[in-house]
């Protein structure tokens, strides 16, 4: 996915009286906010150095959850598995990943996938603490018809979902669905994001 930015974090959400209050410091937005989450993107599977290698110990200390945007692992250097697989990990218990192209060209095995292998990069739902039997998280069951993808068919996979993070008096709701750059967006999932939204 392209995007214009590497890293984006939102910070100061949902905060109950800010356009009444006077911010003009960070430990005041801190203190005025109900709670934070960050949203990280493209990162292309590196956790070691650049911007994200500083985001995440930040990231652990100050949110709640975090929603990776896509673009999370490249098959070259892909550190940030470890991080997602480790039990020890903030991460691998508060992270909501929305699958885009480059995630499907994880190393499954050793081996290397392509952009275009529609949801071959499921497995990094694997990776996390038991996502898939989250009270507040609910995948689009697969279809055993096949994902016709820039010409090959693929298996449909747990790549879909909606969940819900409620802090307080709020919740944020959570949509993602799997879409590429060089991939389908299948109708299946463009159906379950529709159906989640009416």
């Amino acid at each position: 996915m392209k995007k214009l930015f590497l890293l984006i974090i939102v910070y100061g959400v949902l905060v109950c009286n800010l356009p009444a209050a006077v911010i003009s410091t960070i430990e005041e937005l801190d203190g005025a906010a109900e709670f934070s989450f960050s949203i990280i993107s493209d990162n292309q599977g590196n956790s070691e150095s650049g911007p994200i290698s500083k985001a995440l110990p930040w990231i652990r200390t100050h949110d709640e959850f975090c929603i990776g945007n896509g673009d999370l692992f490249n098959g070259n250097n892909d550190t940030f598995q470890n991080v997602l697989s480790d039990p020890k990990d903030w991460f691998h218990y508060n992270f909501y990943p929305v699958i885009g192209d480059h995630c499907n060209e994880i190393r499954i095995n050793g081996v290397r996938g392509r952009e275009k292998d529609w949801g071959r990069s499921h497995i990094i739902f694997d990776m996390l603490d038991d996502i898939y039997n989250r009270p507040d998280v609910e995948f689009r069951t697969p279809q055993s018809r096949k994902i016709l993808s820039r010409g090959e068919k693929y298996d449909d996979r747990y790549v879909d979902f909606y969940a819900k993070e409620t802090h307080g008096k709020f919740t944020v709701h959570i949509i993602a669905v799997h879409i590429g750059d060089k991939s389908v967006f299948a109708k299946r999932s463009a159906d379950f994001m529709y159906n989640k939204v009416k």
